[in-house]
């Protein structure tokens, strides 16, 4: 009678192993998927400071070696260069939503009402924000890019980043069906 009650005991061990390890899958599942989030949510904070020094260096910093229209047009396209990249890591997700907007409207103000603390420069060489953009947007490789801070110099930003996003998004889903297709 006791083997029996050991078999038994041990059979139905048996039947529980697949649950047992179902709850730790799923545990598991769960904790990498916290883990991930995580490591965006850092990543972001990184990509935050990072183009947060960028940003001062370039408006904020020594601007001494600036001496010529020319200087302050290579100012401009840096300014806008880091502007593109900013914008590039936004449609990745690296940068979120709240803090792009905030970005944008401040530059939709300057494009309303110039921006004096970007134009610190003499007199005689100052390019005002417009023209600033006006001169180097012809150096841009990214159209999208163009185009985006052409809109939003008219129109709403957060309709402007929404509508983006689903032509970014329609875009992807399209290369994805194609990808798909290709394979069957």
């Amino acid at each position: 009678m006791k083997n029996i009650l050991t078999i038994i005991t041990i059979d139905n061990m048996l039947r529980f192993i697949p649950i047992i390890t179902g709850i730790f899958l799923l545990i598991s599942i769960i904790i990498a998927y916290k883990a991930i989030r995580l490591q965006k949510e850092l990543k972001q904070i990184d990509v935050l400071l990072y183009f947060q020094n960028r940003f001062n260096l370039l408006v904020y910093g020594d601007h001494t070696n600036i001496k010529t229209k020319e200087d302050v047009k290579l100012y401009w396209e840096k300014f806008w260069l880091l502007q593109k990249d900013q914008y590039r890591l936004w449609k990745k997700g690296f940068i979120d939503d709240i803090d792009f907007e905030r970005w944008l409207t401040t530059k939709k103000r300057c494009f309303i009402n110039g921006c004096n603390n970007y134009e610190n420069f003499p007199d005689e060489i100052t390019i005002p924000f417009k023209e600033g953009w006006k001169s180097s947007k012809d150096a841009m490789s990214d159209n999208t890019f163009v185009e985006f801070i052409e809109s939003i110099s008219f129109h709403d930003t957060k309709k402007c980043m929404k509508a983006l996003k689903s032509i970014f998004y329609k875009r992807k889903i399209n290369n994805l069906y194609k990808t798909a297709s290709k394979n069957h």
